[in-house]
This record gives structure tokens, C-alpha cells and sequence, in this order.
């Protein structure tokens, strides 16, 4: 019932929407740098938008229906390529990020002084908290990582399992957890955080692609393209590594 009437209301917001206004889908963790990018795209071109925060599976659906959205940012690649193959997006989806890992403090010092996750092996560090890989993207990769670095066997003893940023942040404020491994977007969002890049070697970053899709079955809108086209802009890229994002 939710989802039916977020979804009502957003069909309603796109049909009072006027020509002007993009309609932008993206992902939940990315909401403060997709707000401070349509803030500055809107101070320069005086564009107006909807921004659209949504569950991966709904959106895809919606979009897939409805194209609901005029330009959509989002880690999942495979599915921008999958619209792109079925016609839905008219060119092929563009990088314009990626999100390293690193290593988060709990409050007071903390051990993330070592870019090859050794240092998660010492007696001092009791627990470190990482994203569930069940469901996750980065608590897959954080798995995965470990393993490359030679140290799961010796660290998994001590893991404790968050399933959202907010409980991982909760397990190092309480000093429950020494350690945490994040991307680098969510760690810096904490202000006052210590945190450590992680060696690139050891895992995969994540990448965030933008796709504008065709508006009545046409094409994408001139502004949806314009704003597609901004964030590969100088100040786009200034943006998104105040962020913790690394631009492309």
C-alpha cells in the first residue's frame, strides 16, 4: 500500500511537473550529492526538479512502465545497459563516479592507519562492523576484499553484520566496534569521522552511471541531456569529491 501511494504521488508530482522540471531517479544513499548537484545546475540554468528517491526494484519497474523519469543515477549498471539494450535509453549509460572503501574509526583513536587491511588482525581491534553482504552490494565486495587481503579466516571472528549506514554508524559511536570498512561517501557524510582509503587492489569501486530516457517514446528531454552532459562538468566534479566520490 506504501509503495502504491508513492508511486501515485509521484505520477502525480511528473504530471503537474512543467516542461522545465527534471525528473531525476536515484538511488538513497546518494540523496545530499544529488541535491547539491541539481542545486547548482538549477543556480546556473535556473532548471527546476524532482528528485526522486526510490527502491531499486520499484523504480526499475516504474521506469520500465511508465518511464516515470526523465534521467536516472545509479551504482546499478546493469540495469542502465539492460534499458539501453530494450531501447528505453536511447545512447548508452555514462560513468560519471565511483565510490572507493576505506576504513572508519570509532569515536576516540582508532587503528585505520594501514591501506591493506592488516592492521584488522591486531589483538586491539575486537570488532568491526561491515555492511550484511545478504542484499548488499558493498557488503559483497567487503567480503571479497577481505578474502583478497589474505585475512578473512583470521578476522571473520570478528564481524559484526549492519544492514543500513545508520546501524553501522551506531556500532562505532558506541565503541561496540572499533572498525568499520564503508564507502567513502557514507564516511565522510559522518562529520568528524576518521577514516582511511582502503588499496584499490584489493577490491573493486563502485561505479555510478547516468542515463536520460526518451520522453513519450521519442527522445530525452533538452534539459534531461543538459544535465546529464553537467556532471562531467569542473563543478560537478568539485561536487561530488566534496562528497567523497571520485569523479570520472
Amino acid at each position: 500500500m506504501k509503495r502504491l501511494l508513492f508511486f501515485s504521488s509521484l505520477l502525480l508530482a511528473c504530471s503537474l511537473a512543467t516542461a522545465q522540471e527534471i525528473r531525476v531517479a536515484f538511488g538513497t544513499e546518494m540523496r545530499e550529492v544529488v541535491e547539491a548537484l541539481a542545486r547548482e545546475y538549477a543556480n546556473q540554468t535556473g532548471g527546476k526538479f524532482v528528485l526522486v528517491p526510490a527502491n531499486l526494484d520499484d523504480i526499475v519497474k516504474q521506469l520500465k512502465s511508465e518511464a516515470a523519469c526523465d534521467v536516472w543515477l545509479t551504482k546499478e549498471l546493469g540495469q542502465l545497459n539492460n534499458l539501453y539494450l530494450t531501447g528505453q535509453v536511447p545512447e548508452k549509460p555514462r560513468v560519471f563516479a565511483k565510490s572507493n572503501m576505506v576504513q572508519v574509526a570509532g569515536k576516540g583513536p582508532g587503528p585505520t592507519q594501514s591501506n591493506d587491511l592488516q592492521n584488522l588482525t591486531r589483538s586491539e581491534v575486537k570488532k568491526i562492523v561491515v555492511m550484511a553482504p545478504a542484499g548488499s552490494a558493498h557488503g559483497k565486495e567487503t567480503m571479497r576484499m577481505l578474502h583478497n587481503a589474505g585475512i578473512y579466516d583470521q578476522v571473520k571472528g570478528k564481524l559484526l553484520y549492519a544492514t543500513n549506514q545508520s546501524e553501522m554508524q551506531y556500532y562505532l559511536n558506541t565503541r561496540a566496534a572499533e572498525v568499520g570498512i564503508s564507502p567513502a561517501p557514507q564516511a565522510k557524510a559522518q562529520r568528524g569521522s576518521q577514516w582511511q582509503e582502503i588499496n584499490q587492489k584489493l577490491y573493486r569501486p563502485t561505479e555510478y552511471g547516468v542515463a536520460c530516457f526518451k520522453k513519450n517514446m521519442v527522445a530525452p528531454t533538452t534539459a534531461a541531456q543538459d544535465f546529464a552532459r553537467f556532471l562531467f562538468s569542473a563543478k560537478a566534479k568539485l561536487i561530488l569529491r566534496n562528497h567523497g566520490y571520485e569523479p570520472i
